[in-house]
């Protein structure tokens, strides 16, 4: 027996950055009879659909896209000038660096 790629309402508008009100909504509005209850299963024609509406692999089966790590670049500690304020009970101007 062939498995159907079946998904819930809820992971589908997760994947999608959605609600699952507005993604049911969308499939209503394209003639397919959806529940807007979150646990509704959605069946392979219409997680075909969303795919191809949303251009989104991942609802199909394919990888999920990784979010890319932001790296924040280290400063060397030679290079780069360390500025030290002193708070006193005057408050003076600052002077100007540029």
């Amino acid at each position: 027996m062939s498995e159907e790629k079946s998904m819930r309402l809820s992971q589908a508008a997760r994947m999608l950055n959605r609600n699952h009100v507005s993604v049911a909504g969308i499939l209503a509005e394209n003639g397919y009879k959806v529940d807007t209850n979150p646990n509704t299963k959605l069946n392979a024609e219409q997680l075909e659909f969303l795919a191809k509406e949303f251009k989104v692999d991942a609802l199909l089966g394919g990888s999920t896209p990784k979010k890319e790590e932001i790296s924040v670049p280290q400063s060397n500690t030679e290079d780069s000038p360390v500025l030290y304020f002193v708070v006193k009970s005057q408050c003076l101007p600052v002077p100007s660096l540029l």
